[in-house]
């Protein structure tokens, strides 16, 4: 008689169930969690650091920095300290401090725990993924007049969690806006996902952009896209024709598009006029302190802005803000950090998250978001994408024993 032994295929079969679901769902949770909350107003993103936090205890003999790794993380903090002092010697509350420069400080603990729970661009887009149905969903729902997805619309704008009012010239009705502040990471998810196949995903994060509404952000998702086709594309023939056919996509675009999803692009204040009058303000609070301009007014303070015709102690242009609040040698850091990651990610034949990276940055000029987890956990996934490939590359190089 023949042992029975296929009593342990089910078995073995639900084990490995689980090790998947591990390994993707949490992450990509946590991901979720602080794309949603990027601000912290609703309470959620306490939730997504816990979870990171044990998802981190389970791997904690991983949990490692190199030295050159610490290195880099000083020298921006170094770099942080005289804005920091000002802010102090201004008598700014320290909570208001803290909370400008939480991505920066707790740079090194993410990466760590990023690496050790091996943490890729597909728990990104996931994450990018979920948060992009949900704009869908409450957009639908207010739209159509779903109770439920009305309550949790009102609830979202009691929080101040972003921007949730709505534009009376769409569908000659009001059009709801359901804008995030978190909502241009959705930007990232589509870019990630186009340059891993992901082309679903990518329809779905970029028409989420659109109906948001951000104007740049979903621009900048189908150039980036189209890029990026044309990058993977070696044939020159097809190269040029992908740029052509995205010139007269482009036209067509703007010039035939349904005056409903034209709306979009059309409505509401003139936000470049805002953002330039902002320019303006920072220009002349360089005039008025010259030491901003070196070592930052400090995180955390106000100065008036004729964007607002208010004070305000933030911008919508990431990179004055940052010029302003902690000085030009961080800046200067800063953007030639990204400048050198993206080199490299391109070199290291990692176009789709260069191209994530670059997009991002740019993006930060409509919004305030170069400061924010998300952007830490994307350098993040960045820098153990360009590990995991030099190691490889060192390792199909070495000439074997």
């Amino acid at each position: 008689m023949q042992p029975q032994v296929r009593a342990a295929a089910p078995r073995s079969t639900v084990i490995g169930g689980v090790r998947a679901f591990l390994a993707v769902v949490p992450m990509s949770l946590v991901v979720f969690g602080f794309v949603l909350d990027s601000g912290g107003e609703l309470g959620l993103r306490i939730y997504a650091f816990l979870l990171l936090c044990l998802l981190t205890a389970r791997h904690f003999r991983r949990l490692h920095l190199s030295a050159q790794e610490v290195l880099w993380w000083t020298l921006p903090v170094g770099l942080l300290l005289p804005s920091l002092l000002i802010a102090l010697w201004k008598s700014v509350a320290l909570g208001n401090i803290i909370i400008w420069i939480v991505p920066v400080v707790m740079f090194p603990l993410i990466l760590a725990a990023a690496r050790s729970t091996s943490i890729t661009a597909e728990h990104f887009i996931n994450g990018g993924l979920l948060f992009a149905c949900l704009v869908i969903a409450l957009f639908f729902g207010r739209l159509n007049a779903i109770e439920p997805l009305i309550a949790v619309h009102e609830f979202l704008s009691e929080r101040s969690a972003g921007f949730f009012n709505q534009k009376e010239t769409f569908f000659d009705e009001a059009m709801p806006v359901v804008y995030f502040q978190g909502t241009l990471n959705l930007l990232t998810c589509a870019i990630l996902a186009i340059s891993r196949k992901r082309y679903l995903t990518y329809v779905v994060a970029s028409f989420a952009l659109l109906i948001a509404p951000s104007r740049f952000g979903f621009t900048l998702a189908i150039v980036f896209g189209l890029l990026f086709l044309a990058l993977s594309i070696r044939k020159r023939a097809i190269f040029w024709l992908v740029v052509g056919a995205s010139c007269v996509l482009g036209a067509v675009f703007f010039q035939v598009l349904p005056d409903t999803f034209r709306e979009i692009f059309s409505s509401g204040s003139d936000g470049s006029k805002t953002r330039w009058l902002h320019a303006e303000s920072v220009y002349d609070l360089f005039e008025m302190k010259p030491y901003a301009f070196l070592f930052g007014d400090g995180p955390g303070t106000s100065f008036f802005s004729r964007g607002f015709n208010d004070m305000t102690d933030n911008i919508e242009v990431s990179q004055l803000e940052m010029l302003r609040k902690f000085g030009l040698p961080f800046s200067l850091f800063i953007t030639g950090f990204f400048v050198w990651l993206c080199r490299r990610l391109f070199l290291a034949d990692e176009a789709g998250l260069a191209l994530a990276l670059a997009a991002h940055y740019l993006v930060a000029l409509s919004n305030p978001v170069l400061f924010s987890l998300p952007a830490t956990f994307m350098a993040a996934v960045a820098i153990i994408a360009l590990q995991k490939r030099t190691s490889s590359t060192c390792h199909a190089s070495s000439p074997s024993s």
